[in-house]
């Protein structure tokens, strides 16, 4: 088990995490269903485009920081070798996330600014699609790992214990499946509004919810109040 001051200041980096991925997820500049061209005008035109996925970078270090002490304090044997699992998935999954950060943020700006500056140029246009892909293929990524996996194997933790209630269980299971769901469409099919507008936005708010319930119950320290 971890020292209470530990969990209490994961239980509020954790809460922290949600809220400022809210925010940043909030301020993403977003076109319905954009042509590559659009999307490229839309991230040059940006003037928060850096300083917006810098907070999400953030916030994966801010939600590992959390995951790893709610993996930590399950005292129940079970419960616990499941929240190592979902340790182990929680850092490849933020992992993934702040390459995501990095390569959306940065990669895409530069191409994006770069295209701006000389948009009849077909060898820079073709760069710009390039990295444009690279980040969709990251972004499907986290899809199947943060927002899949780890969330659908700290569920299993959560319902072999009663030390948190089982809706949080049920919850962050759920989140998890749905995440998977729209990262394997995504995989398969290419990314559609039914991934980027439905699917994924069900596991993100669903699993970013879980995790500033479960921030609040470390900071509190309350593990077997239901």
């Amino acid at each position: 088990m971890l020292d209470r001051s530990v969990v209490k200041a994961a239980g509020g980096l954790l809460m922290f995490g949600a809220v400022l991925g809210l925010v940043a997820n909030l301020m993403h500049p977003q076109l319905s269903d954009p042509s590559p061209r659009e999307e490229l005008e839309l991230v040059a035109d940006s003037g928060i485009w850096l300083i917006d996925h810098f907070l999400i970078a953030w916030t994966g270090a801010f939600l590992l920081v959390g995951l790893v002490a709610i993996g930590w304090s399950y005292a129940e044997p079970r419960a616990a070798a499941w929240g190592r699992f979902a340790i182990a998935s929680g850092i490849v999954g933020v992992g993934i996330l702040f390459l995501t950060a990095l390569v959306d943020g940065m990669a895409v700006k530069d191409a994006a600014d770069a295209w701006a500056a000389n948009p009849d140029d077909p060898a820079i246009y073709g760069r710009a699609l390039a990295v444009m892909d690279m980040q969709r293929i990251l972004f499907t990524g986290i899809q199947g790992s943060i927002f899949g996996l780890t969330p659908v194997l700290f569920g299993v933790a959560g319902l072999m214990t009663d030390e948190h209630p089982k809706w949080l269980a049920w919850l962050v299971l759920v989140a998890g499946v749905v995440g998977l769901l729209s990262g394997s469409i995504q995989y398969l099919a290419g990314v559609s509004r039914v991934t980027a507008d439905v699917l994924f936005p069900i596991a993100s708010i669903a699993f970013t919810a879980w995790a500033f319930i479960m921030g609040l119950r470390l900071w509190k320290g309350s593990p077997a109040q239901a």
